[in-house]
């Protein structure tokens, strides 16, 4: 960084910019995994003639999708 960019950040800094700007990039995978039941749902509405099946392997089946 320092000869590209004539920056002098600590190795601790660069660090945590990029695991802030991975999380910002990627997002947070049990977010995305939420989104499948609505994404499934909307593209049933929106596509009714197309098949969509969505299995999911849950850990403990006791808990709601």
């Amino acid at each position: 960084m320092r000869r590209n960019y004539a920056l002098n950040i600590t190795p601790w800094t660069a660090w945590k910019a990029k695991q802030i700007t991975t999380s910002i990039i990627e997002g947070d995978a049990d977010k995305q995994f939420a989104q499948l039941g609505r994404y499934a749902i909307e593209l049933r509405r929106v596509c009714r003639n197309n098949t969509i099946k969505l299995n999911v392997d849950r850990p403990n089946p006791t808990l709601p999708p």
